[in-house]
């Protein structure tokens, strides 16, 4: 029982070291966000990776944020379904950078069909 009430209080001492996440999403295109060092970026972005598209970092200044993790989610049970392409990206120095994330599809030189830009600075 000891070992049991040690390993929760472990586990809710990590949680509560670990930054806070900011959620933004297609409305914050162009918008300007401040977070802090160890802080998350999540961008959720409509997306349909079936149709060969897919979200890429186009800019980004990797010593101030990096990109720690891609995901595509749907609700849907249909092949072929659009849904939500999620990008975790983590605040590991201080600074200011463009991001820029481009809708294309990596086989194609053509321009990307959408794009999403923010500012983030790093405090």
């Amino acid at each position: 029982m000891r070992m049991l009430v040690c390993l929760i209080t472990v586990a809710a001492l990590v949680c509560a070291c670990s930054g806070d996440s900011l959620v933004l999403d297609e409305t914050s295109n162009g918008d300007r966000v401040s977070m802090a060092v160890g802080d998350d970026l999540v961008i959720e972005l409509p997306g349909n990776p079936s149709t060969g598209y897919d979200w890429y970092v186009d800019t980004l200044d990797q010593t101030v944020l990096e990109l720690s993790d891609q995901s595509f989610d749907t609700e849907s049970t249909l092949i072929g379904a659009g849904g939500t392409t999620t990008l975790r990206l983590s605040a590991v120095g201080t600074g200011e950078t463009d991001l820029r994330i481009v809708y294309e599809r990596s086989f194609e030189t053509a321009d990307p069909i959408d794009e999403f830009a923010v500012t983030v600075v790093v405090n």
